[in-house]
């Protein structure tokens, strides 16, 4: 029996302690154990996976580590069926060990034998022979070989060392004419030697009998300090203590001199000490002590030979000084004076040079090229601060050409604001700047001289300019207008333009956008070029566009020799440059809002009907669009004068169409009303396309076509009135209008959704609330009138979501709140519906109610009760059947039906007919035969059991 043939399942996918954590691999699930369900008391593991924490497979006193992991594998981590055969259970245990020993050996240290190598742990008592039987084996020639040869093999051996082959044989031989040589040497140092150390030991004597009775170590420390001082009280006091001498000694005088007598012997102990051991010390120095004196006696020799020396190598230096030096020297001076001559010629030159300063400034003045005329005077004062610094000739220049300087600052700035004012007051050409390199020129002379107010200079100008182009533009249409006299007019030019229909007064305003549009795209022309100018002047020539005027470019790329500004001002200036890009777009913004709020001063724009109003946005939306294609920015100051009209337009336009909607609906017939031919073609667009389409466009389209009486949506018939219609007219109005002006679509949201409402209120209003009887003096309200107004509700409802899809498309995800407001509507218009279909339920219910309370079950049949019943209900049939749809009729019929047999069922038990097969029984089964039969020739739902009629007593 083997460990293959049992059976094994895996118990460690989870703790059964911890049910929450789950496990990947056997060898995390041990882990798992070791650090959560394990207990280390000693040496010894105490397993606590089980109930209570306590494992029933593991003795309580614990166990080695190595057991300890065994046990987890067999009993924890593996599930094993072991079979009842128990002779191989040993062999079983030692496969599991082998098979899993990777799960419990993983990631750990162990210096032990390897279980799994070795089979099983292995001790001393394994050993088949100890140390010492190998090592005194007798056998054995050469017993050191066994220990190692048994194991690594007999190539483990020691070489026997060779000798040398490139080494003679050195005998006594060689050494003796050496040792004759120096063996008188050494005879006398051996003597010196043998003296030297006799010396030494009798000294070492000497020094052995004092130091027996004289011992450093008995001197008193204080003696030996290097701040020893006696006039100090308390050093003194421990040297000579007399307070404890008088204190301790007895009264007598002879004792007293005895203990005086006794400190004086032991100073002078003391001293003996300290003598003998100076002694020893300068015994022992002697030898160095005349060893310097000898040297002494040499280093005067040696000193009186380098004196010698010294005297003769000054005698040579004074020779070669006369002959190498002074020569030499001579030549040196001279070249230095051919220097000093060389630049007192240089600086005579540059003299020169300067004299000619102001001539060439004038000069590069008269070609409009300040920058190099600035250059010639900062590097002319440059000269003079620096290498003419102290030439009286020159005393006057320096502030002769600071006043130069102011004069170019001046006459930058008037040339720039000719150059500007004439570029921008010139006629329109396909040239948008002239004269570029003038302009270039007047901007690096301005940033070389750090003049930053040419910005500002630009700025004003624009305006200026934009000013004059809207007066001049404006003057123009008014002297050249047919229906207006200058003569009699004596109003200001607001007036005059005020005065102009709308047709002439729109053309005007299209004619001041075109130019102002012009105008702004040649202050874009001339931006441009002082923006490349300041990006050059700045260092940053690569952000130079190479493409859109190769002159510009060429003379731009020419003086980009050095850096004019520094970074902070171009940082500065950069920003402030475009801020008058985006100002001047503003600027003729405002202008424009001028003359839109001067036209509408009086309540002329108010009255605009839609086309005309949907030019007037388009002509403004479209000189936004250009203007921010310019600046980059969006312009608001039209945008708002706009809305301010926009909203007047719209609350006009919605106004307008309520008011209408409710005459409309206040003088409604509630008949149906036929069905106009582009009314349909609308639908069929609407359904088609999935998008609302305007009505003009579908008018233009369609052909001469006669009415027809239902309109057909999506091969529905709708038989509606007249008001229905008109208000879908008016809900593509609304559409339209969001299509044109998508900044309307969220005000004609709500308002839409007022004018459902509205109409749905009313309706309710004077049709189930008959209002209409007074306010149109209807005589009553029919089954047909609800019918006709359930029918144009559920066409509203039907177009709903068209309506609601065309406004998502036009407003932002983030303004919609459609969803809400359509559903709500929705709701109304359904609830309306239901309430229309249970008023005609209940107008048939009453007429049940009525007959059968006449009704008495008796001869002949059909009796006048069910005879009216079924002639009303013929009557109701043909009334709506033209109007509701098949749906509705039938199942409206369908809960009528199941009025009536409720109703029948109550009457049958007041008249106490029941179901006995008697007379009665028989005529009301006759009666219910003729009601279905009627229902069937109207092709109406007729489910009728009549067992539901009885009520068995």
């Amino acid at each position: 029996m083997n460990s293959e043939s049992r059976s094994s399942v895996a118990a460690w996918k989870r703790c059964n302690l911890c049910s929450d954590i789950s496990f990947k691999s056997a060898q995390d699930f041990r882990l798992h154990l070791r650090q959560n369900h394990c207990k280390k008391e000693g040496g010894s593991y105490v397993c606590c996976y089980g109930k209570h924490n306590i494992c029933s497979s593991l003795p309580l006193e614990g166990v080695n580590d190595q057991d300890y992991e065994f046990h987890v594998v067999k009993h924890h981590v593996l599930t094993f069926t072991v079979d009842d055969d128990h002779s191989q259970e040993e062999k079983f245990v030692q496969n599991l060990r082998q098979k899993y020993a990777h799960i419990f050996t993983a990631n750990e240290s162990n210096n032990q034998p390897n279980v799994v190598e070795d089979k099983c742990q292995w001790t001393i008592y394994n050993s088949s022979q100890n140390l010492p039987a190998v090592l005194n084996d007798p056998r054995r020639l050469k017993r050191e070989h066994d220990l190692f040869t048994k194991t690594w093999s007999d190539s483990f051996v020691d070489s026997a060392a060779l000798p040398p082959t490139y080494l003679p044989d050195i005998n006594y031989k060689h050494f003796e004419l050496y040792l004759k040589h120096i063996r008188k040497g050494v005879r006398r140092n051996a003597k010196k030697t043998l003296k030297g150390q006799l010396e030494k030991s009798h000294q070492v004597a000497l020094y052995a009998e004092k130091s027996s009775t004289a011992d450093i170590e008995e001197i008193p420390k204080i003696f030996l300090q290097s701040d020893f001082d006696l006039e100090n009280s308390s050093t003194f006091n421990t040297v000579l203590p007399w307070s404890q001498l008088w204190n301790n000694a007895p009264s007598e005088g002879s004792n007293k001199k005895n203990s005086v007598k006794l400190l004086q012997e032991k100073m002078s102990h003391y001293l003996d000490i300290a003598e003998v051991h100076i002694a020893k010390q300068i015994s022992m120095r002697s030898e160095a002590f005349f060893h310097a004196m000898t040297s002494h006696d040499a280093l005067m020799d040696q000193l009186t030979d380098v004196i010698k020396c010294v005297c003769e190598l000054r005698e040579r230096i004074h020779v070669i000084e006369e002959v190498l030096v002074t020569g030499p020297m001579k030549i040196m001076r001279l070249k230095r004076r051919q220097k000093n001559m060389h630049e007192i010629y240089k600086k005579l030159s540059l003299i020169s040079t300067v004299h000619q300063t102001q001539p060439t400034i004038q000069k590069l003045l008269k070609d409009s090229d300040f920058v190099g005329a600035l250059d010639m005077i900062y590097t002319t004062q440059d000269v003079l601060a620096q290498e003419l610094s102290g030439v009286q000739s020159f005393r006057h220049l320096g502030s002769q050409l600071a006043e130069m300087e102011k004069v170019i600052g001046k006459m930058m700035v008037t040339d720039f604001v000719r150059y500007i004012t004439a570029d921008l007051n010139r006629p329109h050409t396909e040239h948008l700047v002239m004269e570029e390199e003038r302009l270039i020129a007047i901007v690096f002379g301005m940033l070389r001289q750090n003049h930053y107010r040419f910005v500002q200079t630009f700025k004003e100008e624009c305006f200026t300019t934009i000013d004059a182009t809207v007066k001049q533009t404006v003057i123009e249409v008014v002297s050249q207008a047919d229906e207006f006299d200058m003569e009699s007019n004596t109003g200001n030019l607001a007036e005059q333009l005020r005065s102009l229909n709308f047709q002439k007064w729109i053309e005007t305003l299209q004619l001041i956008m075109k130019n102002l549009h012009f105008l702004l795209q040649r202050i874009q022309a001339l931006y441009q070029v002082m923006d490349d100018a300041l990006d050059v002047a700045a260092g940053y020539i690569s952000n130079v566009a190479t493409d859109d005027n190769f002159q510009r470019c060429r003379t731009l790329h020419f003086m980009e020799s050095e850096i004019m500004i520094s970074e902070q001002d171009y940082l500065k200036i950069k920003p402030n440059l475009k801020d008058v890009l985006c100002s001047v777009c503003d600027y003729a913004h405002d202008c424009c809002s001028k003359v839109l709020s001067g036209k509408a001063k009086d309540g002329a724009l108010d009255k605009l009907n839609m086309p005309e109003f949907f030019l007037l946005t388009k002509c403004i939306e479209e000189f936004q669009q250009q203007s921010e294609a310019i600046s980059g920015k969006q312009s608001t100051g039209l945008r708002l004068s706009l809305q301010s009209q926009v909203s007047r337009f719209v609350m006009r336009f919605h106004e307008e169409r309520k008011t209408k909607l409710t005459l409309i609906v206040e003088n409604e017939q509630w008949k149906q009303a036929e069905v106009p031919i582009e009314f349909q073609e609308l639908v069929n667009d609407i359904i088609s396309s999935g998008c609302i389409t305007s009505i003009k466009k579908i008018k233009e389209e369609s052909h001469n076509k006669p009415p027809q009486a239902y309109l057909i949506v999506n091969e529905e018939n709708f038989a509606v009135c007249g008001t229905a219609l008109m208000l879908l007219k008016m809900v593509i109005e609304y559409c339209h209008c969001a299509e044109e002006l998508p900044m309307l679509a969220p005000d004609l949201t709500s308002r839409i959704v007022e004018l459902l409402k509205a109409f749905n209120s009313r309706t309710c209003q004077l049709v189930l609330g008959a209002g209409a009887l007074k306010l149109v003096g209807l005589k009553t309200i029919t089954t047909k009138h609800l019918a006709l107004t359930s029918r144009c509700l559920q066409l509203i409802v039907y177009f709903i979501p068209y309506i609601k899809h065309h406004f998502q498309s036009k407003i932002p995800v983030k303004q919609q709140k459609l969803d809400k407001q359509f559903d709500q509507v929705t709701r109304t218009y359904t609830e309306h519906i239901r309430e229309i279909s249970h008023k005609l339920e209940s107008i048939i219910s009453d007429m049940f109610e009525a007959q059968l309370r006449k009704w008495e079950v008796k001869a002949p049949v059909p009796s006048p009760s069910f005879t009216s019943i079924s002639k009303q209900l013929s009557t109701f049939y043909e009334f709506v059947h033209n109007i509701l749809s098949t749906e509705e009729l039938n199942n409206i019929f369908a809960r009528v039906n199941s009025t009536f047999i409720s109703r029948l069922r109550d009457h049958l038990a007041r008249l106490q007919v029941n179901n006995d097969g008697g007379p009665k029984h028989g005529l009301v089964t006759q009666e219910l035969t003729f009601y279905i039969q009627n229902l069937k020739k109207l092709q109406v739902p007729c489910d009728f059991n009549m067992n539901d009629l009885w009520q068995f007593r």
